[in-house]
């Protein structure tokens, strides 16, 4: 079976596959966004993996996309990939075997991320897939994504907590890089992904889709940031996405945002987390749903790199390629 790599000007080809298996279009700059060139996003872009049905059409059958990210972890920077777009064509049979064509291409793609330097593998999929991906021995599951919920009027709470909540026009290269500065020190014992100015600005600023808000959330009696909530969402509800500050600092800001919310008349926040993230904020007067997303490894990792990743991962929405 050929597996090959899309090149920039081939992500087109995916369009009718995307469609087949997601009931949706995708359009060329969206697909641009994830798999394109990595040297200009600091640490972030992709590749683009797939199986064709035949060398005459080229159309592909069978993807898996990797989203490359600049991770923290055991006190070092080290690389990681998201495995995103995992799409099999409708009248693809016989993936639960491991003889099947999806089972190669998970393997290429994960024996990929093991050269020239091992890189750590992570997904979101559901239940359902991973159980699948486990039977072929490609994934391993070591966390969950639940739903924080935040409603009605926030909870009352010391005016010394924090300072002046704000809605910014756009990231200040500064106030990021010090938050994500803190932020990283804090989390030295997780494993986090990159959140400096230069990543945010691509993740959130240049999303060639979606618009995004960006709420500073000030130390009381200064002008120093505690933190930064980025946002998106239509009418009364908001999805917290990302949370830029220091690991203690995260109910602060939690209450900050609710300041916020309510000054605007929104009547929700909502917030998805892995484990660690949530075991934080239970203070916070959140109810906590689990989805059915889950957080997968590789299977190639070692028995005690596994085990340390497990409910370990500090992992927000903003972390996934769709939210």
């Amino acid at each position: 079976m050929p597996i090959t790599q899309l090149k920039n000007s081939e992500l087109s080809a995916l369009q009718p596959l995307f469609l087949d298996v997601f009931k949706q279009p995708i359009s060329v700059a969206l697909l641009d966004w994830k798999y394109g060139e990595v040297s200009s996003r600091n640490g972030a872009g992709g590749e683009s993996w797939v199986s064709v049905e035949d060398a005459k059409t080229q159309a592909p059958r069978l993807h898996c996309g990797l989203l490359f990210r600049n991770l923290h972890w055991r006190g070092a920077s080290c690389r990681g990939a998201q495995l995103i777009d995992l799409m099999a064509a409708p009248k693809e049979t016989g993936l639960a075997r491991d003889s099947s064509d999806f089972h190669q291409i998970m393997q290429h793609v994960l024996q990929r991320l093991r050269r020239p330097e091992p890189l750590i593998a992570f997904g979101f999929p559901s239940e359902r897939a991973l159980r699948l991906a486990i039977k072929l021995g490609v994934s391993t599951n070591i966390d969950q994504l639940y739903r924080l919920i935040w409603a009605g009027r926030p909870r009352k709470v010391s005016w010394l907590r924090f300072g002046r909540v704000q809605r910014l026009p756009a990231l200040d290269r500064a106030v990021c890089n010090h938050l994500w500065a803190a932020m990283q020190a804090s989390l030295s014992e997780h494993c986090v992904g990159d959140r400096t100015y230069e990543y945010l600005r691509y993740r959130y600023e240049q999303h060639p889709e979606k618009s995004y808000e960006f709420v500073m959330v000030m130390r009381p009696f200064s002008s120093k940031p505690l933190g930064l909530g980025v946002l998106s969402g239509e009418g009364t509800t908001r999805e917290i996405l990302d949370i830029v500050a220091c690991k203690d600092d995260y109910p602060r800001v939690i209450d900050g945002l609710r300041r916020w919310a309510l000054q605007n008349d929104l009547d929700n926040l909502h917030l998805y987390a892995t484990t660690c993230v949530v075991s934080q904020l239970t203070e916070t007067g959140a109810t906590a749903e689990a989805t059915a997303i889950r957080v997968m490894a590789s299977p190639l990792e070692s028995a005690e790199t596994l085990a340390e990743l497990k409910n370990n991962w500090w992992l927000t929405g903003g972390d996934t390629d769709y939210h």
